[in-house]
């Protein structure tokens, strides 16, 4: 029971490792896919030209990609998708050469340079599971116009969203949609400007998408503060979301520590009151009392190790189902599995200073005990 209790404890340690590794490795490759350095968002679509005008106008800006937003219905057959994002759907219209955003695609293709001017989306994998959607399907795409159209699904995706309350983004080629407006002016506004920008630290990004928000205030151009934000900012708020959950699980597994390590203490403290024959023969034969410490001290290590032994492959086999569980429960996607090795290290320091804490004091004990006191408790 004892040792159950100490491969308990290493298990949940060396999952929970593994889970923040899995997740941070996630937010790392979402991060690697989102090439800007911030995202403005407008509160009312603003004339492109001015907005590559005061974004490049700070200093640091490298590059700027504007993106357009646009209301629409989709539909299949006449019936409606069912729709993940419980806010509803809106079309994100990027160039088909963007690089500075790609989602993590699960099935189809992300747009090609020949797909400009073609009438083609990719929408959310759990929108498709929902509808009974797959790749090459039509759909029925309602723009405002008098007809709706019919578009081609040519891939589905998967994003890191930590809730179903968000307004869940279909994308589609900018060209395309510029060349069914009608007025110059909506051909050309920008709904999101996409900035690339050398930033390494939280505080350079902070400081730079201060300069940005200023930039365009001084102009009267409105931000949408719900859309606007910065990549390294984004990646922390997120991580932040986690930390109430690893800090239970941490606790959960400190517990379960301290509970293996009292067992431990009570096992060894038994095994002096058993042993006291054994006890009282070192004695005899002029055993110190260091030799006697150091036979329960070594056993308590034992326990230790052993139990470090078998919670190494368990936790090797039970860290993926559990992490990919997480990342649906939490955000709706698989995480990107990483079984963090260095935990196996961690925890064994851990659990050898356990093991050592809990042999002091039935060591101790065990080491005071003379051969008359052995004797007189053998003999009752």
């Amino acid at each position: 029971m004892t040792q159950s209790v100490l491969i308990i404890a290493g298990v949940t340690f060396l999952v929970l490792m593994s889970l923040i590794a899995s997740v941070n490795l996630t937010m790392d490759n979402e991060m690697a896919r989102s090439r800007y350095a911030a995202l403005l968002g407008f509160a009312v679509d603003q004339p492109g030209e001015k907005v590559i005008e005061l974004a490049k106008a700070v200093v640091g800006t490298k590059n700027v990609e504007l993106w357009q937003r646009h209301s629409f219905e989709i539909s299949q057959n006449g019936v409606a998708l069912t729709q993940k994002g419980s806010l509803g759907v809106q079309m994100l219209a990027l160039p088909v050469t963007s690089e500075m955003y790609k989602p993590f695609i699960e099935s189809g293709r992300w747009f090609q340079a020949s797909d400009a001017g073609e009438r083609l989306l990719i929408i959310s994998a759990e929108t498709a599971e929902l509808s009974g959607i797959h790749v090459g399907d039509n759909v029925d795409v309602d723009m405002g116009s008098a007809k709706k159209q019919s578009w081609q699904i040519i891939g589905t995706y998967r994003w890191l969203a930590g809730n179903n309350f968000v307004v869940e983004p279909v994308y589609a080629p900018l060209e395309t949609v510029q060349n069914l407006s009608k007025r110059k002016l909506q051909k050309e506004a920008a709904s999101f400007a996409l900035i690339d920008a050398s930033i390494n630290t939280l505080t350079e990004e902070a400081d730079y998408l201060s300069q940005l928000k200023q930039s365009f205030r001084n102009e009267h151009i409105p931000l949408d503060v719900y859309t606007t934000h910065a990549k390294l900012e984004q990646r922390q708020f997120t991580r932040n979301q986690l930390n109430p959950m690893i800090a239970t699980l941490f606790g959960l597994a400190a517990m379960i520590a301290a509970v293996g390590g009292i067992g431990l203490s009570g096992t060894l403290a038994i095994g002096v009151l058993q042993r006291t024959r054994e006890i009282g023969v070192l004695r005899a034969v002029g055993a110190p009392s260091a030799a006697v410490i150091r036979l329960f001290m070594l056993e308590g290590l034992l326990h230790g190790v052993i139990a470090w032994l078998i919670s190494i492959p368990l936790a090797f086999y039970a860290a993926e189902p559990i992490a990919q569980e997480l990342g649906l429960s939490l955000f709706h996607i698989k995480l990107d599995y990483a079984f963090d090795n260095m935990a196996i290290i961690y925890w064994l320091v851990i659990v050898l200073v356990l093991a050592l804490m809990a042999s002091i004091w039935p060591a101790t004990k065990a080491a005071k005990l003379t051969v008359r006191e052995c004797l007189g408790l053998v003999d009752y």
